[in-house]
């Protein structure tokens, strides 16, 4: 893998239930090989544990996008990346 990113939902707190990785990967057009997600709950990676992660799995370079979540369960991309290392 050269390129990981890693997808910090912004609004997790008042999500209902855990989002399926997979459901965001598709949603986002990413590769769940090269994917964390992250949030400020229980059950999520933290940003240094998702960063970890993708290092882990042998990224050269990653970067963060903030990903808000729509009642109706629609993701929003916002702002631009973030480079992380790499």
């Amino acid at each position: 893998m050269t390129e990981g990113t890693v997808v910090y939902l912004t609004n997790a707190s008042t999500l209902s239930e855990e989002l399926e990785d997979e459901r965001i990967c598709s949603a986002l057009q990413l590769s769940p090989a090269a994917t964390v997600v992250a949030a400020d709950r229980p059950g999520y990676y933290d940003l240094n544990q998702a960063t970890h992660r993708l290092l882990a799995r042998g990224a050269k370079r990653g970067k963060a996008i903030r990903v808000r979540v729509a009642a109706d369960g629609d993701l929003e991309v916002l702002g631009e990346p973030l480079h992380l290392f790499g």
